[in-house]
């Protein structure tokens, strides 16, 4: 959790100027994520403990229950993580034109803004 919010943090904090920096961020997270999502949702069999699981409390022998969690985890991960990179990435895209239409914008006396 730790280092989830200090890499949201540092991307909404990060300066006006390097503000480009955060797409490539975001693109090579996001495939981390879905890759870890589709071993979570593909895996055979279980890749975590069970401890603590439902599955180890008595009367529940199965391993069944563990596998369909992983699977559920899986498909919420790729559903979920996904589009809070591209909701990130647009506003930050946005940010980004919005910023060079304005420095482009002729200043009121009708010059051009060189060097500003």
């Amino acid at each position: 959790m730790l280092a989830a919010l200090f890499f949201w943090l540092s991307l909404l904090t990060t300066s006006a100027a390097s503000r480009w920096q955060t797409i490539p961020a975001l693109l090579i997270t996001g495939k981390l994520t879905c890759l870890l999502a589709a071993l979570l949702i593909f895996a055979p069999r279980t890749l975590y403990r069970f401890s603590g699981h439902l599955a180890d409390a008595p009367g529940h022998v199965s391993l069944h229950h563990a596998l369909e969690d992983q699977h559920l985890a899986g498909l919420l991960m790729i559903t979920a993580c996904p589009l809070s990179y591209l909701v990130a990435a647009v506003i930050i895209t946005v940010q980004l034109i919005t910023r060079a239409e304005m420095s482009a914008a002729p200043m009121p006396d009708g010059r051009l803004p060189i060097g500003r």
